[in-house]
């Protein structure tokens, strides 16, 4: 079995590996977010983390995240959502996406074709502390911690071909079940 959980910070790059090493592997791709649960909408975005943050929502964010777990029994899979690192026991590989702020605010404002940088960086900035604060108040999960990862890779430094390279190298010598073709 095969259980590869990437996580990161806003405009990492996540769903982008994940997507990759699915299509690849031929497995499932578990990509959930509160961002796709509002429609992509940042305001909402905000909106909801700082709804869950002030009024302690526990049970709405555990029944949620609950879902990718359930998704990830049983069966190879990639998970990009942001807590299945921590959430997901069966994960054999655990990945962290680093990127700076910066880079990270530029990608989001090709997305959104927005010209103003320093606005992404304010909204990535906003969505990253929300979700930190929201993570730690309801699992007392550190995001910053990363001593649970495998691997951290710096999503600036590496093509999106290295980076599921690198990734696909690590799970061969975990893959228990012989899924990738030993």
């Amino acid at each position: 079995m095969i259980g590869i959980c990437i996580s990161g910070y806003t405009s990492s790059g996540k769903s982008a590996l994940g997507s990759a090493i699915a299509s690849k592997l031929g497995i499932k791709h578990i990509n959930m977010s509160y961002k796709s649960a509002v429609g992509n909408d940042d305001t909402r975005l905000i909106g909801l983390l700082e709804r869950l943050v002030s009024e302690g929502d526990t049970a709405h964010a555990k029944e949620f995240d609950g879902r990718a777990e359930s998704e990830a029994k049983g069966s190879n899979f990639v998970a990009t959502t942001r807590l299945s690192p921590w959430l997901i026991k069966n994960a054999t590989v655990r990945v962290w996406l680093d990127c700076g702020l910066q880079e990270r605010a530029r990608r989001r404002a090709a997305l959104t074709k927005n010209k103003d940088i320093d606005s992404e960086i304010d909204t990535v900035s906003k969505i990253d502390g929300l979700t930190a604060e929201h993570f730690m108040k309801v699992y007392g999960i550190d995001i910053k911690d990363r001593s649970i990862f495998d691997i951290v890779i710096n999503t600036e430094k590496m093509t999106l071909k290295e980076e599921t390279e690198q990734v696909l190298l690590l799970s061969i010598g975990r893959d228990n079940d012989n899924v990738l073709g030993d």
